[in-house]
């Protein structure tokens, strides 16, 4: 058993060594304490007893820990459910999202400091940042984000808004002289900007995103 102990407990203390995804401060913490039961085990049993003493106050520990497991195993989910309402609550109001044409830096850095877990608001930070700043850099990363956060739940967010995204960052990176990128992106979504987002399709051909 020391044998076996050894050869599991020490990989999982070296660094990228050991074959899982647990914290290596969770590994560490559990030979800790593994090893201060160890010798608190030892030193409360005797040799000739058939258990170790304190046994009475051992089991109602370990019951304590029991029920405290199952009580987290509810608690948490109702956590996590709870906070994805009061995350959704933070979204922004229909009422108060704006059009891309009428979007200006101060509206969109304003929307995306009061609610910064709405994709909508990195859509328009980045509209913002191509169109009046013309920060290509900071554009694609409030573009990518704004696709990163588009599953988050009661966004309410359909096809169209992942499409417009997508389009916007192929001009940007067209504009970064990214090519094959932009083309690969943007170029299936042409009919579809030639639709629905007549402001930019110009710079799309302009730029080859659509030939």
């Amino acid at each position: 058993m020391q044998t076996w102990a050894l050869r599991l407990m020490l990989p999982a203390l070296i660094p990228l060594a050991a074959d899982a995804h647990v914290d290596y401060a969770g590994h560490l913490g559990g030979v800790i304490a593994g090893l201060s039961m160890g010798v608190i085990l030892q030193m409360a049993w005797p040799r000739d007893a058939e258990r170790p003493e304190f046994g009475t106050a051992a089991a109602g520990i370990g019951g304590v820990v029991v029920a405290c497991g199952v009580l987290a195993l509810v608690v948490l989910p109702h956590k996590a459910v709870m906070a994805e309402t009061a995350s959704s609550s933070r979204l922004i109001p229909d009422e108060a999202v704006p059009t891309l044409s009428d979007v200006t830096s101060d509206r969109a850095r304003a929307l995306l400091e009061h609610y910064p877990h709405d994709p909508r608001a990195h859509l328009m930070r980045g509209f913002a940042f191509l169109k009046d700043d013309h920060d290509l850099a900071d554009a694609e990363e409030q573009f990518r984000q704004a696709l990163a956060a588009k599953d988050l739940g009661a966004s309410g967010l359909d096809s169209g808004f992942e499409k417009t995204v997508t389009v916007l960052l192929a001009l940007t990176v067209a504009y970064e002289h990214r090519p094959d990128e932009a083309r690969a992106l943007g170029g299936p979504l042409c009919g579809y900007a030639d639709e629905n987002l007549p402001e930019i399709t110009d710079n799309l051909h302009k730029q080859h995103v659509c030939d």
